[in-house]
């Protein structure tokens, strides 16, 4: 796609210009950009221009490439991932639910395509949903211990996610979570594929940025699991070769791992 780059507005009425930076995130967050942020983020510069709150030269598409090592999981030996982090939302957690998920400015960051595979459970079983499945207290940490390792622990903003990281080593726990349906999306499966549908309600019903402005991000093709589920055996996977759709899969189905995390 075509991206121009947004670096500031005029004012109809003086014909002043504002640079966008004065504006926060909800103004950056209508903007798809494309660049590359790494050399921003190792130098600190990105960092200070999300504390601040001005998001200063971030916008959804932008995205930063690190080396994860993760940990060896039931389907992967451990191994050292080059990974394209997409900027896919700014402040997208900002004071939403109660009790707040968290009151501090920062970016969502997601893997471009999922690094590796695994299941959600080793057998067909959905019970205690995306909590207590082997995906979110296992896969998740080790998943976790990489990005601290790459960005830092105090680059990464805990967040309980709807409790989803008891039980999980605190130093790894709630820095990562699969995506929910919604938040690739923006909206459920239809209806007649249904049969029972839990559908996970992290984060409302709110669609990434990134995944709203451009639909590519959403992974046509990827086959990698989203939290919701869909009865006592079937959890919520993205798949098709040619646009977004999601399916319904036996947890102990082997599919791409695409967590999402909050970097400040």
């Amino acid at each position: 796609m075509s991206v121009m780059r947004m670096d500031s507005i005029k004012s109809s009425s003086t014909g002043e210009r504002w640079s966008i930076s004065d504006y926060g995130a909800e103004a950056h967050r209508c903007h798809y950009r494309g660049a590359d942020l790494t050399k921003a983020f190792d130098n600190g510069t990105f960092s200070a221009n999300v504390a601040d709150g001005s998001f200063r030269d971030i916008f959804p598409g932008d995205y930063i490439i690190k080396d994860v090592t993760v940990p060896a999981t039931a389907l992967a030996e451990t191994d050292t991932y080059e990974i394209k982090f997409i900027i896919a939302d700014l402040d997208f957690a900002l004071n939403r639910e109660y009790p707040k998920v968290t009151e501090q400015h920062h970016v969502v960051i997601v893997p471009e395509t999922p690094p590796f595979m695994s299941y959600m459970n080793s057998t067909d079983t959905t019970e205690d949903g995306y909590k207590e499945s082997y995906m979110n207290r296992v896969v998740m940490p080790a998943f976790a211990r990489g990005l601290i390792d790459s960005f830092g622990a105090s680059h990464l903003l805990k967040c309980n996610f709807e409790d989803s990281g008891s039980g999980i080593a605190d130093s790894q726990s709630c820095l990562c979570r699969l995506m929910t349906l919604s938040m690739v999306s923006g909206h459920e499966l239809p209806a007649y594929e249904l049969s029972f549908h839990d559908k996970d309600k992290y984060m409302d019903e709110s669609q990434l940025a990134a995944f709203k402005i451009n639909h590519a991000l959403q992974g046509a093709g990827q086959w990698y699991w989203l939290s919701d589920v869909f009865d006592s055996a079937q959890f919520a996977y993205a798949g098709d070769y040619n646009e977004f759709h999601a399916f319904i899969g036996n947890a102990s189905d082997k599919h791409g791992v695409r967590p999402f995390a909050l970097l400040i």
